[in-house]
């Protein structure tokens, strides 16, 4: 993306993978701290594919509570995700709309788009980033419309908006799934001082699969948080069965920092693929909000018992790189 999503190399560090990420020293942990394999990924944050542009419109007097709209788009890009990230939504596609966390967020291919220029998934993931933090730069999480263009032609949009009455809002279908977002009523925010204790997620679609979280350090505000999930979850959507090395980033405000390991496999066959990162962020952020506890978090990913990794999104202590 632009300025805010471009951060230099400069701040990563080539080093080799250490086996076990490193120890949470300190008060706060800057993006300095995190050490990136020869073979991760190249910079901290996705960037705006070639050509594409947006134009934004902002109906700022119907508003969103800021953390729904971000849980809506962490669910929304791990949906699309599973399309592949170059998939094209081909021209004159019907309309399709996603209920959850209280929003109704739709999006379609235009009618005659040229061949050369169609929708893809990537689109509407950078689509999604850009019109979220418009709204925050405005203050406002409103109903909203995102149109979207490739090399200055239109491709698409997405929209915001409230949800048809009748239409259960907890619900979205996720990989032929229904999967129930939860906590919407708990939005308080607990001192994360206070909540140390290691908590194990299932999957409920594949009871192998789960995340052990522990919440370390200081609170932060669910905008600071969810923004650092949603970056790494984009970040993580452009790949799916391949190995995740490494990943690091920012959220859009540089607020928070993301930082994500796979461990090197010993006895094990097992290894943190992208796809893994993203179910388990979404696990995280969903049960975090449930809980309603939110703060600096460390996190590993589990296969069968086998420990496939791990990360942190933490607060960001990197000199200048904090914008608040």
């Amino acid at each position: 993306m632009r300025a805010p999503f471009v951060v230099s190399l400069a701040l990563c560090i080539a080093w080799s993978l250490p086996l076990a990420l490193p120890s949470l020293t300190s008060r706060h942990l800057a993006l300095r701290d995190f050490l990136l394999s020869p073979n991760a990924t190249s910079s901290p944050n996705p960037q705006d594919p070639p050509g594409f542009s947006i134009l934004i419109d902002l109906s700022t007097t119907r508003c969103f509570p800021p953390e729904k709209v971000l849980l809506a788009a962490i669910t929304v890009i791990y949906d699309w995700a599973f399309q592949g990230y170059t998939h094209v939504i081909k021209h004159g596609t019907v309309r399709y709309t996603l209920q959850t966390y209280d929003i109704a967020l739709s999006f379609r291919s235009i009618a005659l788009a040229p061949p050369h220029r169609q929708l893809e998934i990537r689109y509407l993931i950078f689509g999604l980033l850009h019109l979220i933090d418009k709204m925050r730069k405005v203050g406002k999480y409103c109903v909203s419309t995102a149109s979207m263009l490739a090399f200055r032609e239109p491709v698409g949009f997405i929209r915001l908006d409230i949800p048809r009455h009748g239409i259960d809002p907890t619900n979205i279908k996720l990989d032929n799934s229904t999967i129930a977002t939860v906590g919407d009523n708990d939005t308080s925010k607990k001192n994360a001082n206070e909540l140390t204790t290691r908590t194990r997620i299932v999957d409920p679609k594949d009871p192998h699969f789960a995340i052990t979280y522990e919440l370390k350090g200081e609170s932060m505000t669910w905008v600071d948080f969810l923004s650092g999930v949603l970056y790494a979850l984009a970040s993580a959507a452009q790949g799916d069965d391949e190995t995740c090395e490494s990943m690091a980033g920012f959220n859009a405000q540089r607020t928070a920092v993301y930082m994500i390991n796979g461990i090197r496999p010993t006895k094990s066959m097992y290894i943190l693929t992208y796809e893994n990162v993203r179910r388990g962020l979404l696990l995280l952020a969903n049960r975090m909000f449930s809980a309603g506890v939110c703060g600096e978090v460390e996190f590993s990913f589990e296969f069968l018992g086998d420990v496939l990794g791990g990360g942190r999104v933490v607060l960001n202590d990197f000199d200048g790189g904090v914008m608040r």
